[in-house]
């Protein structure tokens, strides 16, 4: 498999089961580039797991998933694994090797730390309201500063500025190690919002106070005069934008709903 076809099977798997952990055994990655799988493990995007006593039966091919027995050690024989076959064929004891057991795992959560390490972003991702999504960080284009959101679903995108990218197109092998250019994000940070579309207040003040929670987590104390900063405004004017909410409908608006 080429580096690339490795990353696009990983982050399909990753798609499939957005909210729970994808493994894979060490022996399907003796299959995959060597120097892909470290780059995997060294970004933290494939880490050990516990073993399977579980698994797929070698003795024959019918693919039976069998349980595997640990025997201990007696006289001269070494501890070893088995399945005991108690199919029609009763193959019998069969022996097993302890890589097959050995597996990884992968995960929506660890795709989005990942990312928020090889983007630099100096933090980790805060995971959004919204099911299969993250905020990974902050760019800061030419005019705006823009959140930069990752979304497992379907597909595996990147979301700046309302512009939508795929993560095979920022994220890239460099030898043993994951990297990642973020040349293409900070078009989409400086390039018009889809359809006209601006952040909404109610929207503004919901991400300002994320990343509030964020500061206050950190330990950060002089918090509003971070935000400030990152905003480009004053901290009274943070104040006057967390002080705004979004208003409820009016007596006419509520009637014209009741009818």
């Amino acid at each position: 498999m080429t580096p690339e076809a490795v990353l696009v099977e990983l982050l399909a798997r990753i798609s499939a089961r957005p909210g729970s952990a994808v493994y894979i055994r060490s022996a399907e990655l003796e299959t995959w580039p060597a120097e892909v799988v470290a780059a995997l493990q060294a970004a933290g995007l494939l880490t050990r797991a516990n073993s399977s006593l579980r698994m797929v039966c070698p003795g024959c091919d019918r693919m039976c998933s069998k349980p595997v027995r640990v025997r201990p050690a007696i006289d001269d024989r070494p501890a070893d694994m088995v399945i005991d076959c108690d199919e029609p064929e009763a193959m019998g004891q069969i022996y097993v090797e302890p890589l097959a057991l050995e597996r990884w795992q992968s995960s929506a959560e660890l795709l989005a730390e990942a990312l928020g390490r090889v983007l630099n972003f100096g933090r980790p991702p805060q995971r959004h309201s919204t099911d299969g999504r993250w905020i990974l960080g902050y760019l800061k284009g030419t005019h705006r500063q823009s959140v930069v959101e990752l979304e497992v679903g379907r597909e595996v995108s990147l979301f700046v500025n309302g512009h939508a990218i795929g993560v095979t197109e920022i994220i890239r092998f460099d030898g043993n190690a994951l990297a990642a250019d973020p040349t293409e994000l900070l078009e989409l940070a400086n390039r018009r919002v889809p359809n006209g579309r601006t952040e909404g207040p109610d929207d503004r003040r919901k991400r300002i106070e994320l990343r509030i929670r964020e500061l206050k987590k950190g330990g950060i104390k002089a918090f509003l005069q971070a935000v400030a900063k990152e905003e480009g405004v004053t901290p009274t004017r943070i104040k006057q934008i967390l002080g705004r909410r979004q208003k409820g409908p009016t007596i006419s608006e509520r009637a014209k709903r009741e009818r």
